[in-house]
């Protein structure tokens, strides 16, 4: 957990871990995880979850998982679970699986990070406000020095005090930094997309640090910066242009990352690149290819609009 997690050394260390998961083991359970995908389960071994199992059903493409996290290395933009692909030919529970499925790291290493839809709530409107408002380009970009404060309610990780629905928080996060790293999701979602991003949905902040400290009946975490859980309702369509995702992009982001959009510009024009990103799938290449269209698109218009100095953090 913490700092950690941003080095190289982990990322390769965590993809050897889910590669050489036997998944035959007769030590393995799989308990059936809540939600709506019917094919998701963790992956228990002496009674610890050490990985997540997800697996191609009606509301979910197991490609999401995989793509998602080889984006987010390719762009440098590192809020993705690691996920690998494994062959699956067993029984699970009561259902007989045999196909490709995505093997994720299981994402309680993570010792602080915090559900993020109160955040979008009327309840919590200034913080909603100002996060899209930074996202327009027609208004002024935020400073290094803004504060993005919000309460969240604890998800995951500790603490969790008892009893306790809300965990107010306060910390070192800046507006600017909130509001790129949403920008950079969105672009992300739009590559492969993703229509399960509802406001707040399958998003945390979470510390990249390992230190909290209690002030009252608050936690203070430092640091923090987004992560993003599920990335499986993906894919669903022949084009990019139809989703949900490139909708969401267009309405509300006209500011961006100046580097992720300088990254995708050379990933378009490097076949090579993408294919490997895609392991070859020509329906997949082919649907992020269009998805870069649509950000640099959308760039360019705003670029138009206001000026290259405020369409870029």
């Amino acid at each position: 957990s913490g700092t950690d997690r941003e080095s190289s050394d982990y990322f390769k260390a965590t993809e050897a871990f889910l590669r050489d998961v036997d998944l035959d083991g007769e030590n393995l359970e799989f308990k059936r995880l809540g939600g709506t995908t019917a094919t998701n389960w963790a992956v228990r071994k002496d009674g610890a979850t050490i990985a997540d199992l997800k697996c191609t059903s009606g509301n979910t493409d197991h490609h999401g998982a995989v793509i998602a996290y080889r984006l987010g290395r390719e762009l440098g933009f590192n809020i993705y679970p690691v996920a690998v692909y494994r062959q699956i030919d067993r029984r699970i529970s009561d259902t007989m699986v045999d196909q490709q499925c995505a093997l994720k790291e299981w994402d309680t290493v993570f010792t602080q990070y915090y559900w993020t839809r109160e955040t979008f709530d009327d309840t919590d409107s200034r913080a909603k406000t100002n996060l899209v408002d930074a996202l327009r380009c027609e208004n002024p970009k935020p400073k290094a020095d803004d504060v993005f404060e919000f309460s969240a309610r604890s998800a995951y990780g500790n603490p969790k005090p008892a009893g306790a629905r809300r965990v107010p928080y306060r910390g070192d996060s800046s507006l600017m930094q909130a509001s790129r790293d949403f920008s950079n999701m969105m672009v992300i979602d739009t590559l492969i997309g993703n229509e399960d991003r509802f406001p707040g949905g399958n998003t945390f902040f979470r510390s990249v640090t390992t230190s909290y400290v209690h002030d009252g009946d608050q936690v203070i975490f430092e640091n923090v910066r987004l992560f993003s859980l599920d990335n499986e309702a993906a894919f669903k369509t022949d084009s990019a242009a139809s989703t949900h995702a490139a909708r969401d992009l267009k309405k509300h982001v006209s500011r961006f990352d100046g580097e992720t959009v300088a990254k995708l510009r050379r990933l378009a024009g490097d076949p090579a690149a993408l294919e490997k990103l895609t392991d070859g799938d020509e329906r997949l290449t082919e649907f992020i290819r269009e998805g870069i269209q649509i950000v640099l698109e959308a760039h360019a218009g705003a670029e138009a609009r206001c000026g290259g100095e405020m369409a870029t953090f």
